[in-house]
């Protein structure tokens, strides 16, 4: 799904209906809150800090994890990420 407001957006993560790239501005007070989690993806060929958002009740989903894992992988794979590190509050 597309939309056009990093807040819409956001609002849908935190409804639990998917996870998203976002930039890290629009999620710092959720990640404090401890409502999302969030993984910096922002090394490499990004020009902004971006990150991979998703609900905290998600971050033991195997599932998710999964999806995580390759996503990191293709990052690396195609040079578009060097590094990434997990953020945790």
């Amino acid at each position: 799904m597309e939309l056009d407001s990093f807040s819409a957006v956001k609002q849908m993560v935190l409804q639990n209906l998917g996870i998203a790239l976002l930039p890290s501005r629009f999620v710092q007070l959720e990640k404090l809150q401890g409502t999302l989690v969030a993984i910096d993806i922002s090394q490499g060929t990004f020009t902004r800090p971006t990150l991979l958002a998703y609900p905290a009740e998600k971050a033991n989903d195997l599932r998710l994890a999964s999806f995580i894992d390759w996503v990191i992988h293709i990052m690396i794979t195609d040079g578009i990420g060097k590094s990434f590190s997990l953020l945790f509050d």
